[in-house]
């Protein structure tokens, strides 16, 4: 049974015994009640309806009854916390302000719309009212504003906005709950929307979810920028950043921006220090025998995923992906045509990164692993799991193996598990394979994405020593 709102729930709901919340927010909060009171139905409406209204004033009516006890709550919580009493009252009452202004009522599209100004002592009240096509009731959206020109902005920006379904003066927290998932179109569910959402939640929403949408600009999101780069990885930054864009993309085709702030950020140094990058790690292939025998100690499973995944040149997720039936001993080859991972709802299978399917050469030292892994076993089968039976990803091989110790004590410190892809690409390269065919082996489409995979390592040094001081030789004696 829904009972139509009485002065004492206005009284509790606006916080009346709590001196120290301010006025203008109560009575802020008393206009939102009064105008969710307006909505109840006439006992002589259609059934259906009747039935309605009753749901939308009860919902509305809970969000905020809810916000009121939350901010009773943050405030009884706070108290018990003197040391930082101030700044917890600020952030509770931050957050009712954001909860109860969410229910503000907005234009729905194509109604005609009023405005008028009222003075308030040294400030202006600006005020559009129009009707309700559906309840025929008379509805306000109100701010107060310091001059006549803030409430000429606002009533521009309400009639722009009239033709829309977007609050215009929505905060960024609450169009984030509003799109949805719609920011995520074109990402690929398994895997990289998990990072997007994850970055979106814990980075982006604490430090911009309480500003307006229209109030980012780029100055505030190099700022943001440079906070997160001293505390985050570069691969997080990466996926908070992509989080970020891509809402304030979807912002901009729903009118309520003309260009996204974050497309015009200054560039990124991403290195917190006047320190030259040094030179990429390139393991030798005696390097990587070593550290699949220092593996062998802890399993057998991880020293042969190391092996795979360098004498491959193959990603983590793919080595996964292997079925004893991708071995081909007829013509030598290993066919990488999936990769296998844990992801969002279960374990992921789907085709490798470049979207088809690769054939890798089957190498000397690789043989006789690649016999122990596929005789007398079925073709179905997947080729390599992990002690228990799961796959092996980079950060299973990383906690199971004590990684970073296991390589600075074979004397390659800050080699990641990833690398050995890059080193196995770099030692097709040094035998003289020609470029187009190790980008085939990698599985890029582009012969510029595989340059960047190749590095100058202690062998390829060493060969151009030897060159050189051929050619010297050859040039004293010709003198």
């Amino acid at each position: 049974m829904i009972r139509l709102l009485s002065r004492a729930d206005i009284h509790s709901a606006t916080l009346g015994g709590d001196e120290d919340y301010p006025i203008a927010s109560r009575m802020r909060l008393a206009g939102h009640l009064v105008a969710i009171g307006k909505t109840m139905p006439s006992p002589f409406e259609f059934p259906a309806r009747r039935t309605a209204k009753l749901a939308a004033h009860r919902a509305q009516m809970q969000a905020v009854l809810a916000a009121t006890h939350a901010w009773r709550r943050g405030k009884a919580r706070d108290q018990s916390h003197t040391s930082d009493a101030g700044s917890a009252d600020a952030m509770s009452a931050q957050s009712f302000i954001q909860m109860t202004t969410q229910i503000a009522p907005h234009p729905p599209i194509d109604v005609r719309l009023h405005a008028d100004t009222l003075h308030r002592g040294s400030r202006i009240r600006a005020r559009i009212r129009w009707t309700d096509p559906v309840l025929h009731q008379r509805l306000s959206r109100s701010i107060t504003v310091n001059d006549v020109e803030k409430a000429e902005e606002f009533f521009r920006l309400m009639r722009s906005h009239n033709g829309s379904a977007v609050d215009p003066l929505v905060s960024f927290s609450s169009y984030v709950h509003w799109i949805g998932d719609r920011f995520l179109r074109g990402v690929d569910p398994t895997s990289t929307a998990s990072g997007y959402r994850a970055g979106l939640r814990l980075r982006v929403l604490p430090a911009l979810g309480h500003l307006c949408v229209r109030e980012i600009t780029t100055g505030i999101v190099d700022r943001a920028i440079d906070n997160w780069e001293g505390t985050y990885s570069r691969s997080t930054l990466k996926n908070t950043i992509a989080a970020l864009t891509r809402v304030l993309d979807e912002a901009v085709r729903d009118d309520l921006i003309t260009h996204n702030p974050v497309r015009d950020r200054a560039g990124r140094r991403y290195r917190t220090n006047l320190e030259l990058p040094h030179t990429k790690l390139i393991p030798g292939p005696d390097d990587v025998v070593r550290i699949a025998e220092a593996c062998t100690e802890i399993h057998q499973s991880y020293a042969d995923h190391v092996m795979l995944s360098a004498f491959l040149a193959a990603r983590s997720s793919e080595v996964g992906g292997l079925l004893v039936g991708d071995v081909d001993w007829a013509s030598k080859v290993v066919t990488i045509e999936r990769q296998c991972f844990p992801g969002a709802g279960g374990l992921s299978i789907k085709p490798p990164k470049g979207r088809r399917a690769r054939r890798v050469p089957i190498i000397e030292l690789l043989e006789p692993m690649l016999r122990r892994l596929t005789t007398r076993r079925s073709r179905n089968l997947p080729l390599l799991r992990g002690p228990r039976g799961g796959v092996i990803t980079t950060a299973s091989l990383r906690d199971a193996t004590d990684w970073d110790e296991l390589v600075a004590s074979l004397g390659l410190r800050g080699l990641r598990r990833h690398d050995l892809r890059h080193a196995g690409a770099t030692w097709f390269a040094n035998a003289g394979v020609p470029i187009h065919v190790v980008s085939d082996i990698l599985g890029h489409a582009s012969v510029e994405t595989t340059r960047a995979y190749l590095h100058t390592d202690d062998t390829a040094l060493q060969n151009a020593a030897a060159r050189m001081n051929e050619h010297l030789r050859e040039a004293a004696m010709s003198s």
